[in-house]
């Protein structure tokens, strides 16, 4: 039998080690995707396991959460990625794509979607017709403003808000991100600028 994890509950069931089963959910697309549910058996003790599994773990729990969240509001993570990189004014794809730390081809299937919803648009570079500059429209700045509200309570935040020291938990968050990320997506100033496709 499966059972939701919960934030403080009191069972003593674990985590089991095949932990990720998929279910159908619909988005405001009308298009199924799958987000991860996690299964609860006795047979495995969270105290057992490496920090890389508790991380990997958390990560899918926060992001499932989140994701349904941001579902609600039209968005994906991806697309929130993008209009928050996109505050200070128009990138180009390629530096975009690398301060999001994803790949050059997984971010133009984001910008398809975020430029088919009207939310950013994408102009080629007139120096460079190989490259595309990218801007937030009026209803990307206001989508972007509407979920930021700090009068809405996003989750998983309350979770965090149990913590003995959430400043600090953000922080060891922050370092191990830029440990992992950074060697992949830093590049390097002899790197050449890799052709932006749509």
């Amino acid at each position: 039998m499966h059972h939701w994890v919960g934030v403080g509950s009191d069972a003593p069931a674990t985590i089991s080690s095949r932990m990720v089963s998929e279910r159908s959910i619909s988005g405001r697309s009308g298009v199924a995707r799958s987000a991860p549910t996690v299964a609860l058996h006795a047979a495995d003790d969270l105290e057992s396991w490496t920090t890389g599994r508790l991380l990997v773990t958390a990560g899918r729990l926060a992001e499932h959460a989140f994701g349904e969240w941001l579902d609600e509001h039209g968005l994906t993570h991806a697309g929130l990625a993008v209009l928050h990189a996109l505050d200070d004014g128009p990138l180009a794809q390629v530096d975009l794509a690398r301060r999001c730390r994803v790949e050059s081809q997984t971010m133009s299937r984001t910008l398809d979607r975020l430029e088919r919803d009207g939310l950013v648009m994408r102009e080629r570079d007139p120096r460079d017709r190989r490259r595309f500059s990218v801007r937030r429209t009026r209803s990307g700045t206001a989508r972007f403003r509407g979920v930021r509200d700090p009068r809405r309570r996003r989750p998983p935040g309350p979770v965090f808000d149990e913590l003995d020291d959430p400043a600090r938990f953000r922080a060891d968050l922050l370092t191990v991100i830029d440990r992992l990320a950074g060697p992949r997506f830093a590049g390097r100033p002899d790197d050449p600028a890799p052709q932006e496709g749509r």
